[in-house]
């Protein structure tokens, strides 16, 4: 819409998009990320496993398909790059998801308090960087475990490009995408579908905050990836969290502080 008049300016369709009957607060906590605009381009997921479209601001027209981004979750631009976290989950896969939520809802006591099982909601993912300016693809990191990049915890600054995996703080050099540091951060590998770690950069360091791990997450090594239930529920209990500063030149941690989670 025109932001001065309201007058509609273009519409597109969204195809595969998350159950209307997941509970207020519930997630993916991600779902904010698919969509960006920067001068006279919109970069936007138009549904699940969907690649990045590039649409003229003004009137909706595609540009341009970006080649190698299907399954976008994440957009990020930052200094004339576009970083998109994309994963290789199936059109299947997030229909089986939501028919659960069909067949389940009608059954629940309260109707937010889905039952506590863990449902698969990241595939194996990716990070695909593309230069703004002429939609080519500059690299792509590929990461091995369904979910182990943890949702909205991608930012950049100064030429590195840092996230949250289950284990570690990870920084990337914005240029290559190769490992710039990588430090030890365990996260909880089982939560509900709001709950996920903060990162943000500033003036040289890497802040997070998240629960804390519990041991047997941290130690089971037949535990991959990350498992999620869908709930709204929860936000009446104080988790225990830390919240953690590294250095953004070479991961070392400078402190840490007490912290909680919940809403």
């Amino acid at each position: 819409r025109d932001a001065f008049s309201g007058v509609l300016l273009g519409k597109k369709p969204i195809a595969n998009w998350e159950s209307h009957l997941r509970g207020f607060r519930s997630g993916p906590p991600e779902i904010g990320r698919v969509m960006l605009a920067k001068d006279d381009r919109v970069y936007v997921s138009l549904g699940h496993t969907e690649p990045v479209s590039v649409l003229d601001a003004a009137t909706g027209k595609q540009i341009a398909i970006l080649a190698g981004t299907g399954g976008a979750r994440e957009l990020l631009l930052s200094s004339g790059v576009l970083y998109v976290l994309a994963d290789d989950m199936s059109a299947e896969a997030h229909d089986e998801r939501k028919e659960w939520i069909k067949r389940t809802w009608p059954k629940l006591e309260i109707w937010y308090r889905f039952p506590r099982t863990p449902i698969r909601m990241y595939g194996k993912q990716r990070i695909v960087a593309i230069n703004a300016a002429s939609d080519k693809t500059l690299w792509q990191r590929q990461f091995n475990e369904p979910g182990e990049i943890m949702p909205a915890t991608m930012a950049a600054d100064k030429g590195k490009v840092c996230l949250q995996t289950i284990s570690h703080t990870v920084c990337l050099s914005a240029t290559d995408g190769k490992d710039a540091w990588r430090s030890p951060r365990p996260v909880a590998r089982k939560r509900l579908g709001w709950s996920t770690p903060t990162l943000v950069m500033q003036d040289g360091v890497v802040l997070t905050i998240d629960r804390t791990a519990r041991k047997t997450e941290r130690t089971d090594p037949a535990m991959k990836g990350s498992k999620w239930i869908i709930s709204s529920g929860g936000g009446e209990i104080v988790q225990k969290a830390q919240m953690i500063a590294f250095s953004a030149d070479t991961g070392k941690r400078i402190w840490t502080a007490p912290y909680f989670e919940n809403y």
